[in-house]
């Protein structure tokens, strides 16, 4: 949960995948649609659609010291 505006409070939802490809592969899949079928029923509490950011991994390290 973000913070709180006049007219909306911000929520976001973060997971990880193995790639981009795995990502819209899954947006593509009977899965994901039957999960979104009814995302359309609550217009009322949303100001818009969805807006997805990505982002990619640039460095990881192996925890070792």
């Amino acid at each position: 949960k973000g913070p709180v505006r006049a007219d909306h409070v911000l929520y976001a939802s973060h997971s990880t995948w193995e790639s981009e490809a795995a990502f819209l592969a899954w947006t593509r899949s009977e899965p994901f649609r039957l999960a979104h079928r009814n995302a359309g029923n609550a217009k009322p509490l949303y100001l818009g659609p969805p807006e997805f950011e990505g982002f990619a991994v640039l460095l990881t390290t192996t925890g070792q010291g």
